[in-house]
């Protein structure tokens, strides 16, 4: 099977939402959505195949936005401290800060979001003219927020955050 025609090229995307669709006459896994081709004799090819192409585009643009203030609180030596995290999402480009620290707020760096993961890491300056203090964060989004794994520091430490 190829995407070398006019109507498997309209509605050739990724779309990791519908994989596991099924055709509803013969039980064929429909492959519209992730990646592959729909073959142009079948009934998805057509406006139902468009429709299905712009619903997992939608759902697809709108699962995964992270933008906007996000609070929580991280474990620490000191018992919990509170986490802020102003986010800005650009496609999959991510920018923002954490914010409300004692010194100031610290700009996110090498922001990514795929799918219903988000990477990014901070860096602060180290003691006395030490090298930096880099932790790198990394969030799986979920229903109620984004439960991230800090790495960096005194080891992993494991928290969530909500919208604000």
């Amino acid at each position: 099977m190829t995407c070398g025609n006019r109507q498997t090229r309209k509605i050739r995307l990724h779309c990791e939402v519908s994989a596991g669709v099924r055709n509803r006459e013969s039980g064929d896994r429909i492959k519209g959505c992730d990646g592959t081709c729909v073959h142009a004799g079948s009934s998805l090819a057509g406006v139902g195949g468009q429709l299905l192409a712009m619903l997992c585009i939608t759902f697809a643009a709108s699962a995964a936005d992270v933008t906007g203030k996000w609070t929580g609180e991280v474990q620490g030596g000191r018992g919990p401290q509170p986490f802020n995290l102003e986010l800005k999402q650009a496609g999959m480009a991510l920018t923002g800060a954490v914010t409300g620290g004692r010194g100031g707020d610290i700009m996110i760096m090498d922001g990514k979001v795929e799918g219903d993961t988000i990477t990014f890491s901070t860096s602060t300056p180290g003691r006395d003219g030490g090298p930096p203090n880099v932790l790198k964060y990394t969030g799986k989004i979920t229903a109620d927020g984004i439960s991230f794994t800090r790495e960096g520091g005194r080891g992993p430490v494991m928290f969530t955050v909500k919208k604000a």
